[in-house]
């Protein structure tokens, strides 16, 4: 079994989340999958596989720490090769992850490592997000559009009582960001930063939701 003591273990802690010996398993194997088959095929660049735990398992694990727990469907956005839905699924076995990517090549692959960890909760789409008009009861994005451009597109994708959590930065603080606060407010969206302290490096994640459901 993929040796989890460092990163993904303090992660699911300060989650307040565990997972079982067998899930753990499937863990494993999707890190040896991305070692082996996904850096090849260039879903991670090659100078990943010593860092696959932190900067992968852990970081995707992370984008839970808002994922509401009555939430039936997310969706994944630019997923890529599985990050971060896939480690979410495993972790999150009642909700069903939906993992789109504009790439078919990408999509492919995934669908491919899905088939091979055995996970029947979750599904691969090929869509640009543009085009892909189905409300989720949550959304995870790690990196494939800057906030600004996403936030427009929110309407169009979650449930009203849905959020959504996106990477921001690795920087030591977040900086302010002028342009997100002005479409945040014309979407009326109000948005918490999220600090994670578990990772290689300091890490913030940008968590959105309706504006009405909080105040």
């Amino acid at each position: 079994m993929f040796n989890v003591k460092h990163f993904v273990v303090p992660t699911l802690e300060w989650l307040g989340e565990s997972l079982s010996d067998r899930a753990l398993g499937v863990l494993g194997q999707y890190a040896r999958w991305l070692a082996d088959e996904g850096i090849a095929a260039g879903g991670l660049g090659p100078r990943e596989a010593s860092r696959i735990e932190e900067r992968h398992l852990a970081d995707s694990l992370a984008f839970g720490c808002r994922l509401p727990s009555t939430a039936s469907v997310v969706l994944d956005v630019g997923s890529g090769i599985g990050l971060p839905g896939i480690p979410l699924a495993i972790l999150r076995q009642e909700t069903r992850f939906v993992l789109l990517d504009r790439s078919r090549r990408r999509t492919d692959l995934a669908s491919r490592v899905v088939r091979i960890l055995g996970l029947d909760n979750v599904d691969v789409v090929t869509a640009e997000i543009r085009h892909h008009e189905v409300l989720y009861d949550g959304l995870v994005m790690r990196a494939a559009l800057p906030p600004p451009q996403l936030v427009p597109l929110l309407g169009g994708l979650l449930n009203a009582a849905a959020s959504a959590t996106v990477g921001l930065t690795r920087r030591s603080e977040p900086e302010q960001n002028g342009a997100l606060a002005a479409v945040l407010n014309e979407a009326g969206l109000t948005a918490e930063t999220v600090e994670v302290p578990v990772l290689d490096s300091p890490t913030w994640l940008l968590n959105m939701r309706r504006r009405d459901l909080v105040d």
